[in-house]
């Protein structure tokens, strides 16, 4: 079967959320006259934790699903056809 959302559109993908440990440039660490901390990215990214990826539900618990145009829709939004 496939998945479509209120407006016709195909249901082609689950919003998912993939934690990550954002490298930093370790001696590049400042603090402001606030108090807060300022820092640098290091440009070889961040390290992703793929085995801890989950997908993402609204304020509900519902589900969260993407549509062919990069829209948004819950699982109770979505029907089923053949």
């Amino acid at each position: 079967m496939k998945a479509i959302s209120p407006n016709g559109t195909e249901i082609v993908a689950a919003s998912e959320l993939v934690p990550s440990h954002a490298r930093l440039v370790s001696r590049a660490f400042k603090r402001d006259i606030d108090g807060s901390l300022q820092f640098q990215y290091d440009p070889s990214g961040s390290d992703m934790l793929w085995d801890k990826q989950f997908i993402t539900t609204n304020d509900e618990g519902l589900r969260v699903f993407v549509d062919e145009l990069g829209q948004f829709w819950t699982e109770n939004q979505i029907e089923l056809t053949e």
